[in-house]
């Protein structure tokens, strides 16, 4: 999976996995269609929060995020001593 591989990359292992139309899901997290990848609240390809529940579509033949933008995310959190 090119999340586990890009955490590998990055040194970090696992991730928090979080169902917004959960009751007990934190308020400022419905909003980001799915999927979304969020390092410190950001998501990883810069897109802005949404107004409701949605799906997203990245551009790309396996229509997930670019590896290298997750990476950067991790990484520019790391630098600025954030934890990813």
């Amino acid at each position: 999976m090119v999340l586990d591989q890009t955490l590998a990359e990055c040194g970090l292992e696992g991730y928090e996995e979080i169902d917004i139309l959960d009751p007990g899901t934190s308020d400022d997290l419905p909003g980001w269609g799915s999927p979304t990848m969020l390092v410190n609240g950001v998501d990883v390809t810069g897109q802005p929060k949404g107004d409701s529940v949605s799906c997203r579509v990245y551009p790309g033949p396996d229509r997930i995020p670019d590896p290298a933008s997750i990476v950067t995310s991790i990484k520019s959190a790391q630098v600025h001593g954030l934890d990813a």
